[in-house]
C-alpha cells in the first residue's frame, strides 16, 4: 500500500520512448518530459511492468536491422534503457492476478490488444488516478469501461494546472 499523499499517475510505453529515444525535440517530447519533471514532487509516476518489457523490445531501443555485432549493441542499448528507467525512480505497476482479471475484461469489453490491456489493468490495479498515453485508439477504446482514465499528456506549459487536475 502507498504511503504517499501525492497523486499517482501511470505512463504508457510511448511516453517513455518519446522522452529518451526520440531524436527530435517537439511539443510531444516536451509534454512527456513535463510529466517526468513532476515525478516525486507534484505527483508520483508509475510505469506498468509490461510497458518496461515493451520499451526493451522496441526497435528504437534494440536497433533496427541487424548491423554487425547487433546482439552486443542491442544488449548495450537495452541496458542503457534499464539504467534510464531506474534513474527516473518510477514505481512499478506489476501484472498481478487482479490486474490480469481487469485486463481480461478490457480485452472483451473494449477490444484492446493484450499488451495495452496489461498496461491499463496494471495501472488500475496499482491505484493510479489516470494513465497518460499517446495512443488515441486506446484512449477511445477504454472510455466506456474507464471514462477519462486513459488520456493524452497535458501541455508542457501547464505547470500542474487544470489539465493535470481534470
Amino acid at each position: 500500500m502507498r504511503d504517499s499523499p501525492l497523486p499517482l499517475y501511470a505512463i504508457d510505453t510511448g511516453i517513455v520512448l518519446s522522452i529518451f529515444f526520440d531524436e527530435k525535440v517537439d511539443a510531444r517530447s516536451l509534454r512527456a518530459q513535463r510529466l517526468l519533471d513532476g515525478n516525486r514532487g507534484e505527483y508520483e509516476l508509475v510505469l506498468p511492468a509490461y510497458a518496461m518489457v515493451e520499451i526493451f523490445a522496441h526497435k528504437d531501443v534494440r536497433l533496427p536491422g541487424k548491423p554487425a555485432g547487433h546482439r552486443e549493441l542491442a544488449k548495450e542499448r537495452i541496458d542503457e534503457a534499464a539504467r534510464l528507467l531506474n534513474e527516473c525512480r518510477f514505481e512499478s505497476a506489476d501484472l498481478t492476478m487482479r490486474a490480469a482479471a481487469i485486463a481480461r475484461e478490457l480485452i472483451v469489453d473494449c477490444n484492446v490488444r493484450a499488451g495495452d490491456a496489461a498496461i491499463v489493468a496494471s495501472a488500475v490495479a496499482a491505484g493510479a488516478e489516470r494513465l497518460y498515453s499517446w495512443d488515441e485508439r486506446l484512449i477511445r477504446a477504454t472510455q466506456m469501461s474507464y471514462p477519462g482514465f486513459v488520456r493524452l499528456p497535458p501541455p508542457a506549459d501547464d505547470l500542474f494546472g487544470a489539465a493535470l487536475e481534470s
